[in-house]
């Protein structure tokens, strides 16, 4: 748990305003997956409608039911795994894999 209160800091902490779709695809995906583990229910209606609303361009991403089949399982370990390879062709790759 620690290292998702870690990830939900840095990504409060993180400036989007330049962020092109693609990284803010990933990034409202990493901010469901992190309200998943904390039981945050506003953020992660918030995160889950931002995410469903930017379109997906570059990469394969879960749809919006797979997501929200895992979030009502509290699957996180397919969603860090769905993740890794939807952003393994980003250039963000490697910063967020290390909040996975």
């Amino acid at each position: 748990l620690d290292n998702y209160e870690r990830a939900t800091q840095e990504l409060e902490d993180i400036c989007i305003d330049k962020f092109n779709p693609a990284q803010l695809k990933v990034y409202y995906y990493l901010k469901v997956v992190t309200a998943v583990v904390a039981g945050d229910t506003e953020g992660l209606q918030e995160s889950q409608m931002r995410y469903a609303g930017i379109p997906d361009t570059k990469c394969v991403y879960p749809t919006e039911t797979e997501l929200a089949e895992w979030i009502e399982q509290r699957d996180t370990v397919q969603m860090a795994e769905a993740l890794k390879k939807a952003a393994s062709g980003t250039d963000q790759y490697h910063y967020f894999d290390s909040c996975i």
